[in-house]
This record gives structure tokens, sequence and C-alpha cells, in this order.
């Protein structure tokens, strides 16, 4: 199998199906109870909605064992792709708290699929931990970059903090914040 065989696998198809059908709907980010994501998105699921709880692997060592976890990138988010005409069911779920807006508007935040796409890439490669930063003002917009090797080959992002050895690509969640990486200097290039 070829090396562009295998990136093809990893990245997400863009209209987020594999058989090229569009997809229908939009995501938005839903705040539910605390820990109770994975069965919030379940019982959406249930009603035909399609979920996404960004979780990454980790694993918890304690002075007598290890053991494998799923941690919460977001807590108390799950992003939810929903026609507008269902957002009122969305809301009367009894788990839901509510849906995310933008600053000074009600109707809820559009999260474009290219966002909760790259946060899937992210997630899937990342050996190190993605964090959240939901203060916009720390995270400076920078040159717009792509990661040309490694296990996040193709991401596209931007620069938010720079080290010596390495960067920070963030990835942009409309009303969140940036999920961000860390990443050799060496693996990127600007856009």
């Amino acid at each position: 199998m070829s090396e562009n065989s295998i990136e093809t696998s990893v990245v997400p198809p863009v209209n987020g199906t594999d058989d090229g059908e569009a997809v229908h709907g939009a995501w938005v980010a839903v705040m539910v109870h605390t820990n109770s994501e994975r069965r919030v998105a379940d019982r959406l699921e249930q009603l035909s909605f399609e979920c996404y709880v960004p979780v990454q692997e980790e694993i918890h060592r304690w002075s007598d064992r290890m053991k494998k976890v799923q941690r919460r990138v977001i807590p108390s988010i799950v992003f939810v792709r929903s026609e507008e005409t269902r957002f009122s069911e969305l809301r009367r779920q009894s788990q839901v708290r509510c849906l995310l807006t933008n600053p000074g508007e009600t109707r809820p935040a559009i999260i474009p699929d290219v966002q909760i796409e790259r946060l899937r890439f992210m997630l899937g490669q990342s050996d190190v931990p993605v964090e959240l930063s939901s203060n916009m003002h720390q995270m400076e917009i920078g040159s717009k970059v792509i990661v040309m090797r490694g296990v996040f080959r193709g991401l596209e992002g931007t620069v938010s903090y720079m080290s010596d050895g390495s960067v920070h690509v963030g990835v942009l969640l409309q009303g969140l914040g940036y999920a961000h990486v860390e990443i050799n200097k060496k693996e990127i290039q600007e856009i």
C-alpha cells in the first residue's frame, strides 16, 4: 500500500460521507451536563442526529497501575449535526443545557465541516495532548501553515505559539477557541 493511500484513509472525506452524498445540516456545539457527553450523544444518535464527542486516549499512571482512559478534550460539549428546523428538538433534551451561540446572537453558532474534520484529524493522529484554548486574545492569529511531514501531514492551521524547536498549530473551532498541538518547526511550511 502506498503512503498516499494511507493518508487518504486517515483524513475524513470533505462532505462527511464515503460515497459522495451530500450531508444535510450544520454542526453546532451543544453544552450538556457534566460527565454526560457520551450518554447525550448516544441518545441524540437514537434520534437520528450525527454526534461527535472529541476525546483523546491517554495513559494515566498511578503508583500501582496504569490505565488507558478517554480524556474529553472539550468537557461538557457535544458537536451535533442538525438541520435548523430541529434545533428546538435539541434544546428540549433533558441533559442539554444550551446550544452555544456567537456573542450577541440568539441563533446557534454554526461550525464549518472543515473545522470538525481538522479536529478529528488532530485527535486521531496526535501522540501528545491536544489542548483547547478558549482565550482568543492569547492565540494571536499568525501565519497560515500546512504540515508537510509526520503524523499531521496535510493539516492546515494557524501558528499560535513558537518556541525554539517547535510551534503550536491551532485549528479554530467557531465560538469555542483553538484546538492546538505542538509540532516541530521543520515539519511545517507557510501557505
